[in-house]
Protein backbone atom coordinates (compact mmCIF):
# COMPACT_ATOMS: atom_id res chain seq x y z
CA UNK A 1 0.00 0.00 0.00
CA UNK A 2 1.29 3.28 -0.73
CA UNK A 3 1.76 5.09 2.48
CA UNK A 4 0.14 8.68 2.65
CA UNK A 5 1.87 11.61 3.95
CA UNK A 6 1.62 13.62 6.98
CA UNK A 7 -1.02 16.73 6.61
CA UNK A 8 2.08 18.61 6.12
CA UNK A 9 3.65 17.08 2.69
CA UNK A 10 2.25 16.72 -0.58
CA UNK A 11 -1.25 14.38 -0.65
CA UNK A 12 -1.07 11.40 -2.87
CA UNK A 13 -3.28 12.48 -5.06
CA UNK A 14 -2.24 13.46 -8.52
CA UNK A 15 -0.33 16.63 -9.39
CA UNK A 16 0.73 17.95 -12.23
CA UNK A 17 3.80 20.71 -12.44
CA UNK A 18 3.86 23.42 -15.79
CA UNK A 19 6.82 24.32 -15.23
CA UNK A 20 10.23 23.96 -17.17
CA UNK A 21 11.73 23.12 -13.21
CA UNK A 22 10.67 20.24 -11.05
CA UNK A 23 9.68 21.11 -8.10
CA UNK A 24 11.76 19.99 -5.04
CA UNK A 25 10.41 16.96 -2.63
CA UNK A 26 9.87 18.13 0.45
CA UNK A 27 12.60 18.13 3.04
CA UNK A 28 14.07 14.86 3.65
CA UNK A 29 13.08 12.81 0.44
CA UNK A 30 14.06 12.31 -2.74
CA UNK A 31 12.63 12.56 -5.90
CA UNK A 32 12.43 9.81 -8.57
CA UNK A 33 11.79 10.78 -12.21
CA UNK A 34 10.97 8.14 -14.63
CA UNK A 35 10.05 7.69 -18.56
CA UNK A 36 10.22 4.71 -21.00
CA UNK A 37 10.74 4.44 -24.61
CA UNK A 38 10.27 2.66 -27.14
CA UNK A 39 12.35 1.81 -30.32
CA UNK A 40 13.39 -1.11 -32.59
CA UNK A 41 10.94 -3.71 -31.26
CA UNK A 42 12.64 -3.25 -27.72
CA UNK A 43 11.57 -0.53 -24.89
CA UNK A 44 13.09 0.50 -21.94
CA UNK A 45 12.24 1.96 -18.76
CA UNK A 46 14.17 4.46 -16.40
CA UNK A 47 14.37 6.21 -13.16
CA UNK A 48 16.84 9.24 -12.14
CA UNK A 49 17.03 9.90 -8.83
CA UNK A 50 18.19 13.32 -7.02
CA UNK A 51 17.94 14.44 -3.26
CA UNK A 52 15.69 17.38 -1.65
CA UNK A 53 18.26 19.75 -2.66
CA UNK A 54 18.44 18.56 -5.95
CA UNK A 55 21.92 16.57 -5.72
CA UNK A 56 22.18 13.57 -8.34
CA UNK A 57 22.14 10.34 -6.26
CA UNK A 58 21.61 7.58 -8.80
CA UNK A 59 19.94 6.14 -11.85
CA UNK A 60 18.69 2.91 -12.88
CA UNK A 61 17.08 1.82 -16.77
CA UNK A 62 16.00 -1.57 -18.40
CA UNK A 63 15.79 -2.43 -21.56
CA UNK A 64 13.52 -4.87 -22.63
CA UNK A 65 13.30 -6.76 -25.66
CA UNK A 66 9.71 -7.31 -27.54
CA UNK A 67 8.41 -4.59 -25.17
CA UNK A 68 6.57 -1.80 -27.20
CA UNK A 69 4.04 -0.69 -24.83
CA UNK A 70 4.98 3.06 -23.76
CA UNK A 71 1.98 2.84 -20.75
CA UNK A 72 3.21 -0.57 -19.61
CA UNK A 73 7.01 0.53 -19.63
CA UNK A 74 5.88 3.21 -17.85
CA UNK A 75 4.26 1.42 -14.94
CA UNK A 76 7.58 -0.70 -15.15
CA UNK A 77 9.89 2.37 -14.74
CA UNK A 78 7.64 3.44 -11.53
CA UNK A 79 8.94 -0.16 -10.02
CA UNK A 80 12.89 0.18 -11.08
CA UNK A 81 12.14 3.87 -9.65
CA UNK A 82 11.33 1.55 -6.05
CA UNK A 83 14.24 -0.58 -6.80
CA UNK A 84 16.77 1.91 -7.24
CA UNK A 85 15.47 3.70 -4.08
CA UNK A 86 15.90 0.62 -2.34
CA UNK A 87 19.35 0.43 -3.91
CA UNK A 88 20.28 4.02 -2.76
CA UNK A 89 19.29 2.81 0.88
CA UNK A 90 16.51 5.99 1.01
CA UNK A 91 13.00 5.44 3.13
CA UNK A 92 11.34 8.67 1.72
CA UNK A 93 10.38 8.62 -2.17
CA UNK A 94 8.39 11.05 -4.43
CA UNK A 95 8.37 9.07 -7.95
CA UNK A 96 7.42 11.39 -10.57
CA UNK A 97 6.18 10.28 -13.75
CA UNK A 98 4.76 12.59 -16.72
CA UNK A 99 2.41 9.54 -17.61
CA UNK A 100 -1.12 10.96 -16.25
CA UNK A 101 -2.90 7.74 -16.64
CA UNK A 102 -0.45 5.61 -14.92
CA UNK A 103 0.14 7.73 -11.88
CA UNK A 104 -3.74 7.60 -11.83
CA UNK A 105 -4.03 4.01 -11.91
CA UNK A 106 -1.27 3.39 -8.98
CA UNK A 107 -3.24 5.71 -6.75
CA UNK A 108 -6.50 4.38 -7.50
CA UNK A 109 -4.93 0.86 -6.82
CA UNK A 110 -6.23 -0.35 -10.77
CA UNK A 111 -6.54 -4.15 -11.51
CA UNK A 112 -6.09 -2.76 -15.53
CA UNK A 113 -4.21 -4.54 -18.15
CA UNK A 114 -0.82 -4.01 -16.09
CA UNK A 115 -2.37 -5.07 -12.54
CA UNK A 116 0.33 -7.54 -11.99
CA UNK A 117 2.98 -4.99 -11.66
CA UNK A 118 0.47 -2.71 -10.17
CA UNK A 119 0.44 -5.12 -6.92
CA UNK A 120 4.30 -5.66 -7.22
CA UNK A 121 4.52 -1.88 -6.95
CA UNK A 122 2.09 -1.48 -4.13
CA UNK A 123 4.40 -4.75 -2.35
CA UNK A 124 7.28 -2.78 -2.77
CA UNK A 125 5.94 0.61 -1.87
CA UNK A 126 4.83 -0.57 1.61
CA UNK A 127 8.84 -0.64 2.58
CA UNK A 128 9.10 2.98 1.94
CA UNK A 129 7.20 6.65 2.29
CA UNK A 130 6.37 6.80 -1.13
CA UNK A 131 4.26 9.47 -3.31
CA UNK A 132 3.56 9.07 -6.81
CA UNK A 133 3.06 12.71 -8.66
CA UNK A 134 2.52 13.45 -12.39
CA UNK A 135 4.75 16.40 -13.57
CA UNK A 136 5.02 17.61 -16.76
CA UNK A 137 7.30 16.21 -19.83
CA UNK A 138 8.85 19.60 -19.19
CA UNK A 139 10.46 18.72 -15.73
CA UNK A 140 11.34 15.06 -17.32
CA UNK A 141 14.27 15.78 -19.14
CA UNK A 142 17.29 13.39 -17.28
CA UNK A 143 15.01 10.58 -17.30
CA UNK A 144 13.69 10.80 -21.22
CA UNK A 145 17.33 11.35 -22.24
CA UNK A 146 18.32 8.23 -20.05
CA UNK A 147 15.28 6.58 -22.05
CA UNK A 148 16.54 7.44 -24.95
CA UNK A 149 20.14 6.58 -24.32
CA UNK A 150 19.63 3.15 -23.67
CA UNK A 151 17.39 2.53 -26.40
CA UNK A 152 20.72 3.22 -28.53
CA UNK A 153 22.65 0.30 -26.45
CA UNK A 154 22.59 -3.09 -27.68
Amino acid sequence: MIKSPSPAQPSTQTRTAQSTRSKAPPPGFVKIHVDAGVARSRGTAAAVCRDDQRNYMGSSSLLIYGMQDPTTLEIIACREALALAEDLGVQNVVISSDAKQVIQDLNNVSRGRYGAIIEEIQARASNFNSIFMHESRLVNKEAHKLARFSLSLD
